[in-house]
């Protein structure tokens, strides 16, 4: 691990030289792509098994658990999973025309709906209208948190949900 760090330091030194950037923003590059590595589990320094562990699961609608809630009518964008350790986490995003109010509302009905606990609390502030909801049940487990935000022409959404159970 040591030996990594100091060739990625010697890499940014000689590119921080080339492409005149400070030193400091290339090594917190290199520190936040070293992390990104452990965390994920790929490469050299990957960890745990290999089977699905590790393993980033493709992009789009498709790679997200039946259970999952999501605004019904609108594209899913910039979906990501993971599984590490038997737990599956990922994230997406959703733009629609509705209002933050009624964004918020739905998904806390429809999770409760599906069972979940939910929370939601109001975030709005400084001429900024925002809402969070966190969901969780208990068996199996499994967890999901909204926040939606108003934008120009209705309300952006990103959702991040998580679970111990293989689907």
């Amino acid at each position: 691990m040591k030996e990594t760090v100091k060739v990625t330091n010697q890499f940014l030194v000689q590119q921080t030289k080339r492409q005149g950037r400070s030193p400091q923003s290339w090594i917190a590059l290199g520190a936040t792509v070293l992390l990104a590595i452990l965390l994920i589990g790929i490469g050299p320094i990957g960890c745990g098994d290999r089977g699905t562990d590790g393993v980033r699961e493709a992009s789009g609608s498709t790679n997200i658990p039946a259970w999952v809630i999501s605004y019904p009518g609108v594209e899913v964008k910039n979906a990501n999973s993971i599984r590490v350790g038997g737990k599956k986490m990922g994230a997406f995003a959703q733009k629609t025309n509705d209002t933050v109010d009624q964004v918020a509302g739905y998904f806390e009905r429809e999770l409760r709906k599906a069972g979940f606990q939910t929370w939601n609390n109001d975030l709005s502030g400084s001429g900024t209208e925002e809402r969070l909801v966190i969901a969780t049940v208990e068996k199996p487990h499994r967890h999901m948190k909204v926040t939606i935000k108003a934008s120009v022409s209705g309300a952006e959404l990103e959702a991040e949900y998580g679970s111990d159970d293989p689907q």
